[in-house]
């Protein structure tokens, strides 16, 4: 087995290994203390990918502890921030207009009010939640789309990423809307995990667009702030601003399933012929 080979069936053995910790965490947190037990223990689910990219790091690839903790702001820009930014907002924006547009949803005053209370300690939650959020991001984009991409392009590395982001997120969602009630848990943690998976494409551009995983760690974040806050909670059945059919309206449900698609098919569009300016610059 070449050199090429052996990084690439690291990668794969790195899949299976943050798969199967992940679900176990899951399913032993659901099976002995139920939801209340399962919702604690997100933390460790979502450092799962990041730990296990670290010990990889160094025993299969060599590479240094600190230099992988630069990787955070190294290269960073500001067209990526921008972009981690104001994605997450004209998505969920759009998503929030849409139901209201339709008669699917309407404002709550005072979840409003609340949210616009709590704006101003945004800058720290963000400081306080950004271990967590690194751990998801370092292990799928900062471990795992660099590798898939130096070895197969933008395209297919963000196909193969999004499809193990999408199976590590189903027995969670499976789980937590078997005890919220939010709908059918099978159905629910499907179109979630369809949902991720063409997020994924977003996910990746922040990404590209620097090499950073800031920009990729902002965005996760502020997705994670803005969605549950203005069209319901997803993970535990609770409304927001825009109260409704949250299965529905929500960005990682039906209307999410939608748009979410939509943009896949325009980054990965763009991807694709970044590939082939690729491949043509290094065949000439």
């Amino acid at each position: 087995m070449n050199r090429s080979n052996m990084r690439i069936s690291f990668v794969y053995l790195y899949i299976a290994v943050v798969l199967l910790v992940s679900w176990a965490i899951e399913g032993m947190s659901y099976y002995t203390g139920g939801y209340q037990s399962t919702v604690e223990n997100i933390i460790y689910v979502m450092i799962t990918p990041a730990v296990i990219a670290l010990c990889f790091q160094i025993w299969a690839y060599k590479k240094s502890l600190w230099g992988e903790v630069l990787s955070i702001v190294k290269n960073c820009n500001a067209k990526a921030i921008l972009f981690a930014i104001f994605y997450p907002l004209l998505f969920i924006g759009a998503l929030s207009i849409i139901s209201l547009f339709c008669g699917i949803g309407s404002v709550s005053p005072t979840s409003f009010s609340s949210f616009m209370q709590s704006l101003y300690m945004f800058p720290l939650y963000f400081l306080l939640d950004f271990p967590v959020f690194w751990g998801e991001e370092y292990g799928w984009r900062g471990f795992l789309l660099k590798h898939f991409t130096s070895s197969m392009g933008k395209f297919k590395a963000t196909i193969l990423v999004g499809l193990v982001w999408a199976l590590y997120h189903i027995p969670l969602v499976f789980l937590l809307a078997k005890s919220t009630g939010i709908g059918n848990p099978m159905a629910v943690s499907l179109v979630q995990a369809v949902t991720a998976f063409f997020f994924s494409f977003a996910f990746s551009h922040a990404y590209y667009l620097s090499g950073a995983l800031l920009p990729v760690v902002l965005l996760h974040w502020v997705w994670n702030m803005l969605n549950p806050a203005f069209l319901g909670n997803i993970y535990t059945n609770k409304q927001g601003i825009i109260t409704g059919d949250i299965f529905f309206q929500n960005g990682e449900g039906i209307m999410g399933l939608v748009l979410s698609l939509l943009m896949a098919m325009a980054i990965g569009w763009h991807f694709i012929k970044s590939d082939k300016s690729s491949r043509a610059y290094r065949d000439a």
